[in-house]
């Protein structure tokens, strides 16, 4: 695999240059690189994007250059263009509140806090003391690849491109999202972080009705005021189905109103995983994003015509006599392979919580 870019975590850029990320590597992916690939990169990309290509000559690198690696940079801006982009078509981007932390590095967690009391004149006061903990982030990534014909790679059509920040974007953004609520989603220690939601405050849905929401609502929020919640920054997140049937339910006007719910912000997500116990109802997840912190080192996208790959979501590892592989140079196809460095954590149980198993209907 053949690395194009990788992306700082706080860089900003418009839509413009995140569309010409894309196609910088639809020009890769038709002429192999060089300058070839600036003069494709010409006929697809904005004037602005353009200069980064076209300003003064760089000496050839060499191992003892530190600034070597310059041919590659004028990419990196674009890429993290199009990191702007999935950020905030995720859940993990839109939450409130989510501090931001490096990888490896010890945060001081607080588990315990400290008590005061009443002192009369010439007593001692009294000794208290609150309890710290030590949280670090492991590194940790999210991979997506996508295969593309050569055809497709190399059309002029208007939305070539689309379909390609489409799909990096859609498949990086589900990846996230799972991640992020599933309730089933253990860490694996070196591979991937607990979901937010494994092990977090539960509440079982009481049935259909506004009734039913009503008393599921008030549930889910002592439980998590029990487990220590703050509720600074918090959000409702769930399918835009289910927000739907809610808003239907009659009798609920003083629980829902202006896009709140109890006074607290809704977010839709195609993604939230519905309750896995019973697959055909759903599950409404409630985060504060001030009490999640994250370490996001951003995007890295490579690109290869002869890696040899299973085209499955679910890939043999270690691979055996019957899986199948199929070789991209043979078939004459692209593969484009994102992969995102981000993991995160909860500060305390009372970040968030949801309720299962949820059916309402008017």
């Amino acid at each position: 695999m053949r690395a194009l870019a990788t992306i700082p975590q706080d860089f900003l850029a418009a839509n413009t240059a995140a569309r010409d990320a894309v196609s910088w590597a639809r020009a890769l992916a038709v002429t192999g690189g060089g300058v070839a690939a600036r003069d494709h990169f010409a006929t697809l990309a904005s004037a602005k994007s353009m200069e980064l290509f076209e300003r003064a000559a760089v000496a050839p690198g060499s191992i003892t250059d530190p600034s070597f690696g310059g041919p590659i940079s004028p990419v990196a801006p674009l890429f993290a263009a199009f990191l702007t982009i999935i950020r905030p078509k995720s859940v993990l981007g839109r939450l409130v509140g989510v501090k931001p932390v490096p990888f490896r590095v010890g945060i001081p967690r607080q588990t315990g806090v400290a008590s005061a009391g009443w002192v009369g004149e010439g007593s001692p006061a009294p000794l208290s003391r609150f309890a710290l903990d030590t949280l670090q982030l492991d590194e940790a990534k999210i991979s997506a690849i996508i295969v593309l014909s050569r055809e497709l790679a190399k059309s002029s059509a208007p939305d070539a491109a689309g379909i390609c920040e489409a799909e990096i974007a859609a498949a990086i953004t589900a990846a996230v999202d799972v991640a992020l609520l599933d309730p089933s989603a253990a860490e694996v220690p070196g591979v991937s972080p607990a979901s937010l939601m494994y092990g977090a405050p539960t509440v079982a849905s009481t049935g259909a009705t506004s009734d039913a929401f009503r008393a599921d609502v008030q549930a889910l929020l002592l439980a998590l005021i029990d487990a220590g919640a703050e509720f600074q920054t918090p959000t409702w997140i769930m399918r835009p189905a289910t927000l739907i049937k809610i808003s239907l339910l009659e009798g609920i006007a003083d629980l829902m109103r202006d896009g709140l719910i109890a006074g607290v912000p809704i977010m839709t997500s195609t993604n939230a995983p519905n309750d896995g116990n019973s697959p055909g109802d759903a599950n409404i997840y409630l985060i504060d994003g001030s009490g999640v912190v994250t370490a996001d080192a951003g995007l890295d996208i490579s690109l290869s015509t002869q890696a040899t790959l299973q085209m499955d979501d679910a890939p043999d590892d270690p691979t055996a006599a019957s899986t199948v592989e199929v070789n991209l140079f043979q078939r004459d196809l692209v593969g484009l392979r994102a992969t995102r460095y981000v993991t995160w954590a909860k500060r305390n149980e009372g970040v968030a919580g949801y309720i299962s198993g949820v059916s309402y209907s008017a």
